[in-house]
């Protein structure tokens, strides 16, 4: 009986140790005020989730656009949370993404359909601003679903 009472309460340790650190971590949402351009010359300011493909089926011109797009945003990181680890996490890039902060590559990502992340912690300035760039292609690609339709088809 006091082996099987050890193991519960083993249990119950790791099971507390597991919910404090889901229960003090703390989440940072980037979505607004990133910088878009299709050719590193011209940037416009949008918000995530963005497309640049959602007036492709409705305008005038033939075609759905596939190529690169290049994302950024500056975030300022507080000297105060450099004792903290920092994960960037991104919940879904169509199709395939190349993910650098502070210049330095941190993740390549295919499947436009899944959530990546990746920690930053190593490559962050601390009580400084930082910068995130985002590579984004979707060049066709058999080897990454979906293969022919997109978005535009299903809603």
């Amino acid at each position: 009986m006091p082996r099987t009472t050890n193991i519960w309460k083993t249990f119950i340790l790791l099971w507390c140790v597991a919910v404090s650190f889901h229960l003090f971590a703390q989440n940072r949402i980037l979505n607004t005020g990133w910088q878009y351009s299709q050719d590193k010359a011209h940037w416009e300011t949008v918000n995530l989730p963005h497309t640049w493909n959602k007036d492709d089926a409705f305008d005038d011109e033939p075609g759905y656009r596939r190529g690169f797009g290049h994302y950024k945003k500056q975030v300022f990181i507080a000297s105060e949370e450099s004792n903290r680890s920092h994960y960037l996490k991104f919940n879904a890039v169509n199709q395939e993404a190349t993910v650098f902060v502070n210049g330095k590559l941190m993740a390549n990502h295919k499947g436009g359909y899944t959530a990546f992340s990746m920690d930053v912690t190593t490559v962050l300035k601390f009580g400084d601003y930082n910068l995130i760039e985002v590579m984004v292609d979707n060049t066709h690609n058999v080897d990454i679903p979906p293969l022919d339709a997109d978005f535009t088809f299903w809603g």
